[in-house]
């Protein structure tokens, strides 16, 4: 392979949260050491790790040079570095705080990776333990019970419902015809479906759909919520007006519902509405959310009430993810259990009747 071409491949690659956070992190440590700016981004620019962020530094460090702001030179590149991140870097260098926003920058961002990480960990064995055992199943239907049941079938006559059910489903996973459709099915519709989720509209439409989950959709409202009361705490501690922090949260946490509440509660603020009432009117957030707003709207301070709720949601969603996977985990068990006992009662049914007929 072309190494070029691999490279140019690998640079396409977005930098994940964490490579941003720690190039974040490392650029408020050494702007607070007292090193210049443009020194400090060089360093970054010649930092292992992601192509496509080291190329972005270094096209920074350029603007910097050329007496670019910072802002300016990581709003070109946008889709690499993060609207929240360009908004909060604009609006230090706007206060004259660039180093203490730098600082909640970092914050902010490895907060967010240990929210990832925390909530992959525990989806993480219910998933695993679920595909093992959807790969058991198959195997088994698809390789062991065919043989062993044509064995046993042989000289029964009256063979029971449930073991004619199941050799039924062993012909059929050997059926040409249904490995044909099921193929052609899934080579048309996977990309079909994730052309339409990409869309704007199809997005808006999973992202609703798995806040409605009975069970997953708690979780994930209550991590949309930490996320945004985090995201707009430090956005309205940096000085930012209030109706610009919403709209570069909605544009950062790129959430079609969450976007949608915020757009009405910013066209109820430009009629005159209180921030309590327009928060209310949009129906999106929890009563939690509303009454710390309209504490916080009544002593002239959102950010510090966001916070606390922040930080109050965060210890819910911990609850709450050790009840999932405390849920999860005997449900799985109780499905294989159940698939196992239907298997092992149509493999037995016959070879007693076998037995009482000897």
């Amino acid at each position: 392979m072309n190494p070029a071409r691999g490279h140019g491949r690998r640079s396409r690659r977005r930098p994940t949260l964490r490579e941003r956070a720690v190039a974040t992190r490392q650029l408020a440590v050494m702007v607070r050491a007292g090193l210049p700016l443009e020194r400090a981004v060089g360093v970054l620019a010649r930092q292992e790790g992601s192509p496509r962020l080291a190329q972005a530094w270094r096209e920074v460090h350029l603007g910097l040079l050329q007496g670019r702001t910072l802002s300016r030179g990581m709003a070109r590149h946008s889709e690499t570095f993060g609207l929240l991140e360009v908004g909060l870097t604009r609006a230090g260098e706007a206060s004259g705080a660039l180093v203490t926003i730098l600082g909640q920058l970092a914050d902010l961002q490895e907060r967010e990776v240990r929210l990832q990480e925390r909530v992959r960990a525990a989806l993480a064995y219910p998933s695993l333990v679920g595909v093992v055992c959807l790969a058991l199943a198959g195997l088994m239907v698809g390789h062991v019970l065919p043989t062993f049941l044509t064995g046993i079938l042989r000289g029964v006559q009256d063979v029971p419902w449930i073991t004619r059910a199941l050799l039924a489903m062993t012909r059929l996973a050997w059926d040409p015809g249904v490995w044909a459709v099921t193929l052609g099915t899934a080579t048309v519709g996977f990309p079909l479906v994730g052309m339409h989720l990409h869309t704007p509209h199809g997005g808006f439409q999973l992202q609703k759909a798995l806040l409605g989950l009975p069970l997953l959709g708690g979780v994930c409202r209550k991590t949309l919520m930490v996320r945004f009361c985090r995201t707009l705490a430090t956005l309205l501690s940096s000085s930012m007006p209030l109706v610009g922090a919403l709209h570069v949260a909605a544009s950062a946490l790129a959430n079609g519902p969450l976007a949608e509440a915020l757009e009405e509660v910013c066209l109820d603020l430009g009629e005159g509405a209180s921030v309590a009432e327009s928060f209310e009117s949009s129906g999106f957030f929890p009563s939690m959310v509303l009454s710390m707003v309209a504490v916080g709207e009544e002593a002239g301070d959102l950010a510090g009430p966001l916070l606390r709720l922040a930080e109050f949601y965060e210890q819910d969603l911990e609850l709450s993810l050790n009840s999932l996977t405390s849920l999860l985990e005997p449900v799985v068990v109780g499905v294989v259990g159940t698939f196992v006992g239907v298997v092992l009662l149509a493999l037995f049914l016959p070879v007693s009747r076998v037995l009482v007929n000897l």
